[in-house]
């Protein structure tokens, strides 16, 4: 049971990887060959947005189904947050570096359901939403 869910889970991310990493302005973290891993979710970074288009591109993707966490949100979303929401800090500072990468670094979960045509049709409205968010600049 739990290893047919990690090989649909990988299955899924594989497939939107494998679609989201021929979208410009879009970058994957590389992943070692050798490094196993059972993947619920899919981060990228976002480039090429200023940053009405970036939360053009987060909305318009959420209108259509996709509902894309930002780890550089002021507010944290599940998950996603930065060490200045962390109430258990006493000095909640994010490093300069840190803090670059959180500013356009997303995160989408991968539910269990989805099927190839799901996978297809998420990388196709990522896809499009980055290129008209890209043009509108």
């Amino acid at each position: 049971m739990i290893e047919e869910r990690a090989r649909r889970w990988n299955a899924s991310h594989d497939a939107i990887a494998s679609g989201l990493a021929k979208v410009d302005g879009l970058r994957l973290p590389k992943r070692p060959q050798s490094e196993a891993y059972v993947q619920s979710s899919i981060q990228f970074m976002v480039s090429g947005l200023d940053d009405g288009a970036f939360a053009a591109f987060l909305e318009s993707c959420k209108a259509k189904g996709v509902f894309i966490k930002w780890f550089g949100a002021t507010e944290p979303v599940g998950f996603t947050s930065q060490s200045r929401s962390w109430g258990y800090l006493s000095d909640p500072h994010t490093p300069a570096h840190t803090a670059r990468v959180l500013d356009r670094l997303c995160d989408i979960r991968l539910p269990l359901t989805l099927t190839t045509a799901d996978c297809d049709q998420l990388v196709a409205i990522v896809a499009y939403e980055m290129a008209r968010n890209h043009s509108s600049r």
